[in-house]
């Protein structure tokens, strides 16, 4: 007798303990609520009345799709145990995360005539999750989204393969440095927030025109779904038209028009990185260009970019290898044909490219 009343207490010690730390729900095979803790009334603001006899989907979320459930049921059909996280809805329509587990009750024939589910409040942890899921993937400054978020996004975009024509902008704002040092960077960052206001407001984020930060004063719009590659270049124009409107930030009225560049998907790139860096090469040509116009990359950019690359490289031994030669050119007075001066000209005789010209190394 005392065995017993050992083993009862126990039970009951372990059901408080349940109670106490779980949210606990009892159904039956057809899915109606047969019993509840006070933790269960208590998260999803139904009375003990208005759950018992109810059917468990008074609390589905619609956060899940039906392979979801249907997966539950298999494996708690088949007797063994569920465990995941899932999304309810509370009777006032807040959504609460739980961690489920459920396991089934079998009746003295061991069939199952029941399903036991204990329940863990993890809506804390979920929104801390989502909150630093948010900050991995958006600048802090301005709220778009941020380089990581970009490029996932692009690469999406490329992998799809629909034959949709898509384009990514890249642009960069003229001046921002000389902004940033001069006025200090609570003005510099104030404008940042203001060109991304004017992103948002003229691109429209939607689920086919992303705006995105960088870094810096380097911001990227990705846009999908065009009619055609030049649709790319009427949006860029009306970029440039609203972004060179002045800004009026901390008593100061501000000028800062953005270079543009341009890639479209015509040119099949492989990789967001590869997209990334094709937009940004046609930016440098349309900043170096200076018009208030977007530059569409080709390959002929690419092409300028490595050899610039391989010059710079080259220059850096080419007094050690003797490769500069110094020419005299005669100034003549074509009156007299008197000599009146000398002309300095140097030239880079490269042992793999020949004679470099002086106007595609000087400026490297």
């Amino acid at each position: 007798m005392t065995d017993i009343h050992s083993e009862l207490s126990y039970l009951q010690a372990f059901r408080d303990a349940v109670d106490e730390a779980g949210i606990v729900a009892i159904n039956d095979t057809r899915g109606k609520i047969l019993d509840v803790n006070d933790n269960f009334c208590q998260i999803s603001g139904y009375t003990r009345e208005e759950l018992i006899g109810a059917d468990h989907r008074i609390l589905r979320s619609d956060q899940h799709s039906n392979e979801f459930f249907r997966e539950m049921y298999r494996t708690i059909r088949r007797g063994k145990t569920w465990r995941g996280e899932i999304c309810n809805k509370a009777k006032n329509g807040r959504l609460y995360w739980v961690n489920t587990t459920i396991v089934p009750m079998f009746n003295e024939q061991g069939k199952i005539d029941g399903y036991l589910a204990l329940r863990i409040d993890i809506s804390e942890q979920k929104r801390l999750m989502q909150r630093l899921q948010h900050l991995a993937h958006h600048d802090p400054l301005t709220g778009l989204p941020n380089r990581v978020s970009i490029l996932e996004s692009i690469q999406k975009v490329i992998d799809r393969k629909t034959g949709k024509h898509f384009a990514l902008l890249f642009m960069d704002f003229d001046r921002f440095k000389l902004i940033n040092d001069s006025l200090g960077h609570d003005v510099g960052d104030k404008l940042l927030e203001a060109i991304a206001d004017r992103l948002r407001k003229t691109v429209r984020a939607s689920d086919t025109i992303q705006a995105a930060r960088l870094g810096g004063d380097e911001f990227v719009v990705l846009l999908e779904n065009l009619h055609s590659p030049d649709d790319a270049t009427l949006v860029a124009n009306r970029l440039l038209e609203t972004l060179a409107r002045p800004y009026i930030l901390g008593g100061y009225t501000i000028y800062s028009s953005a270079s543009i560049g341009i890639v479209t998907s015509e040119h099949r790139s492989e990789t967001a990185s590869e997209m990334l860096s094709d937009a940004d090469l046609a930016m440098y040509e349309a900043k170096a260009a200076k018009q208030d116009r977007p530059i569409v990359f080709d390959r002929v950019l690419r092409d300028k970019a490595q050899k610039r690359l391989y010059i710079e490289n080259q220059l850096r031994d080419v007094i050690s290898r003797d490769e500069l030669k110094l020419f005299y050119q005669p100034i003549i007075d074509l009156e007299t044909g008197e000599l009146r001066g000398v002309e300095a000209l140097i030239r880079w005789f490269h042992p793999e490219c020949g004679m470099i010209p002086p106007d595609e190394f000087i400026s490297v």
